[in-house]
């Protein structure tokens, strides 16, 4: 039997080199995909960062907050480190900008000394103005052209005071802005100090504030500081501009400790009432008395109509002059012809009234006057003529609005009102008038002096009204005075 008979099969031979191509390609594969992995996961990171940013409206430092919160540190990293570099950049530009406008400031402050210093000169050398005018002009320019147009052409005393007083206050407006500036400067170094970097923020942004003098430099002054980093809250606190915006902002830019201090410096200067007035540091036992004396006065005032002025009254007015408006119109009128007597000043104790507090003063007195028109005497008669109501009456009117600087039909508009109107009888509340037809003056001789212990002079008027004084020199000096006013010698 035939032995069987198999086809050949070429068995294929194995290339070794073929795999490790193989092997190479899987390989190429597997490093695209894990790069094309990584480019997804970073496009994917900086995708989350971008939501991050935009949901912080622009604030890295709270973007990287965010992306914490959501578990994605490396994302919050990233954003922190982008952040800080990038708060570096606008603080180095900022600091740049800051130098260069206190480089400006500087060179205006030596400008103002330059050209104080040469219209100092002009003053006392008129002749040489022709010769420095060009200089002036110069130096002038280099802070503005409108202040170089304010220099005359020819010498003039009034032009060049005037020119004078504007530099000086372009001085201290400068000194005021560099102030602010450093201020400013200073709280960009705070990084960290919210508290203290935000308070020196205030009151750089009060100081250049002060300085403004119209509704563009204030604006312009707040758009500035506001590109230079300031808070909108900080700015917002300043308001808007009015008359006493720069007045608003220096009170704003202050310490509580400044504030208080300042507070106390007014009321202790220019005091309103006697409880202010009693504050006063360099306050004297003397004057304590006085002003104590005062304020018996005005309690017996309204207690006694027919009670007189005391010595210690006139003086504690004539000391603190702003107390005469806080003083009770009982005693107010009685004090007219002491204090005019020895020469108080109304119009500078009125300043700072306005027309509405002129006007309650006003009627407070003419409601004083009615009340004493309506009183009587023992025997039922009426201590005030109809003709001496009519008088009084005329006098108040007159008086107020001679302190308003209404015109009146004696006097022009903005003429001082009479500086003494009269000795105040016993019961009224404005002295009496000057002698009409039907009144005679008096005379010296119808003034009685009564000298008690301790040198005290109680000086009588012909009407029977009394006032105290130091000394018989103090009483004579006050007659004089008064029948001086009524044109008598």
């Amino acid at each position: 039997m035939p032995g069987r008979q198999y086809p050949f099969v070429d068995v294929p031979q194995v290339d070794p080199t073929q795999g490790l191509r193989g092997l190479s390609n899987l390989m190429q594969l597997a490093r695209i995909g894990s790069a094309f992995d990584a480019e997804s996961a970073e496009r994917k990171s900086t995708e989350r960062m971008k939501t991050f940013v935009n949901e912080a409206k622009g604030d890295y430092s709270a973007a990287a907050t965010l992306a914490d919160r959501a578990g994605h540190f490396t994302e919050g990293t990233t954003l922190r480190d982008t952040g800080i570099a990038r708060e570096r950049e606008v603080q180095t530009r900022r600091q740049a900008d800051l130098k260069g406008v206190m480089d400006r400031l500087d060179q205006h402050t030596t400008t103002f000394g330059t050209l104080a210093q040469i219209l100092q000169e002009t003053t006392v050398n008129p002749a040489m103005w022709s010769d420095v005018r060009p200089r002036m002009v110069d130096e002038a320019g280099k802070v503005a052209p409108e202040f170089a147009a304010m220099i005359p052409k020819a010498y003039n005393p009034t032009d060049v005071q005037g020119l004078t007083e504007s530099l000086q206050r372009y001085a201290t407006d400068t000194e005021t802005r560099k102030r602010g500036v450093a201020r400013l400067a200073e709280a960009q170094t705070l990084a960290g100090h919210k508290f203290k970097q935000d308070t020196e923020c205030r009151r750089g942004v009060g100081d250049g504030l002060a300085s403004a003098s119209s509704a563009e430099e204030w604006d312009g002054i707040k758009d500035y500081w506001s590109k230079q980093g300031v808070p909108a809250p900080i700015l917002e606190a300043f308001g808007e501009w009015d008359e006493e915006a720069p007045k608003r902002a220096r009170t704003i830019a202050m310490t509580p400790a400044e504030r208080a201090a300042e507070a106390r410096a007014s009321v202790t200067a220019r005091p309103n009432t006697i409880q202010e007035a009693l504050l006063d540091p360099n306050l004297t036992p003397a004057r304590k008395e006085e002003l104590l004396g005062l304020q018996r006065a005005m309690s017996a005032a309204q207690r006694e109509p027919e009670a007189g002025v005391d010595r210690a009254s006139v003086q504690a007015i004539l000391k603190y002059p702003h107390l005469w408006r806080a003083v009770n119109p009982e005693l107010r009128g009685k004090l007219m012809a002491p204090l005019a007597a020895a020469g108080f000043d109304f119009p500078a104790a009125a300043e700072g009234l306005t027309p509405a507090e002129i006007t309650r003063l006003r009627v407070s007195d003419i409601r004083q006057l009615d009340r004493e028109r309506r009183r009587v005497d023992a025997g039922g008669e009426r201590t005030m003529t109809d003709v001496q109501y009519r008088e009084e009456r005329a006098q108040i009117e007159e008086f107020y609005r001679s302190l308003s600087g209404e015109p009146t039909p004696a006097r022009g508009r903005g003429t001082p009102p009479p500086t003494a109107p009269g000795w105040a009888p016993p019961g009224t509340t404005r002295a009496t008038p000057p002698p009409g037809p039907a009144r005679q003056a008096p005379q010296a001789s119808q003034f009685t002096t009564t000298t008690a212990s301790g040198g005290k002079v109680t000086v009588t008027a012909p009407d029977g009204s009394t006032v105290d004084f130091a000394s018989q020199a103090e009483a004579d000096a006050a007659i004089q005075a008064y029948l001086a006013s009524l044109g008598q010698p």
